[in-house]
Order: C-alpha cells, then structure tokens, then sequence
C-alpha cells in the first residue's frame, strides 16, 4: 500500500486496494477485529509524519538562517567599530601627535555612536581635550 500510495495511476492502485480487501476479507471472514479503514488511517498518519517532520526541519533552517544573519549584522557591526578605532586614533595621532595612553584607552573602549562623536570634532578640534570633551590625560 505504501508503494501504490505515491503512484499517479489512480485505476491500478484502486484495483490493488480492492484485490487487497477482498483477499483480507477472505482470511480474516472468522476473525474480528481486522479494519481496512483503519490501516488506510495509519498510512495517512504516515505520510503525516512526514510532512511534520519535513516542517520542523524546514522552521529549524529557517531558524538557523536567522541566527546567521543575525550574527553575521553583529559581525558586520563590530568590524566597523575596530575601522572606525583606528580611524579616529590615525587621525588624533595625524593632527595631536602621539596619544597619550588614558586617550588612548578611551578609544580602544568606546562605543560606535561615541566614536563618530570623536570623529567629527577631531576634524576641526584646537586640542586632543576638546576633542574628548574634556581632558583625557586626567583622567
């Protein structure tokens, strides 16, 4: 039955199915409890079975594409913060000189939207202080 279940000729499979229950019919005439119906059921269960797990392992992909994009945006996110580090420590050390170490800590633990800040002033900025705001060598 499982192999006729898949196949496209309708004719052959009902004529399987009707020598299938009549040969069944003809052994279990003195035994109760035999139901046709109910093995149709259990082959309808599984190919239900299947299309579940089929659909689990498809919600798994899509969960596991999910995670890779996420994690491939954080990835992305975090390599511009390493750039956007070393642009704006190139760029201190370009118009102050070297950058004294609590400046330079400061950089290296600064967050994206604080890094851009620093950017910006550093483009038109008379000392390292004003740059930061306030003195970074006090610190």
């Amino acid at each position: 039955m499982t192999w006729f279940k898949d196949t496209p000729q309708t004719s052959l499979r009902s004529s399987v199915k009707a020598w299938w229950k009549a040969l069944l019919a003809r052994r279990t005439d003195n035994q109760e409890g035999f139901d046709w119906d109910r093995i149709e059921e259990d082959l309808d269960m599984e190919s239900t079975t299947l299309s579940w797990a089929e659909q689990m392992q498809e919600i798994g992909f899509q969960k596991g594409l999910a995670l890779a994009e996420k994690a491939k945006e954080e990835g992305i996110a975090g390599g511009q913060v390493i750039a956007l580090r070393k642009v704006v420590g190139s760029l201190l050390r370009n118009r102050f000189g070297e950058l004294p170490a609590p400046a330079a800590q400061l950089i290296a633990q600064a967050a994206q939207d604080q890094l851009e800040q620093w950017f910006e002033r550093s483009l038109d900025a008379p000392s390292l202080a004003a740059v930061f705001g306030e003195d970074p060598a006090s610190r």
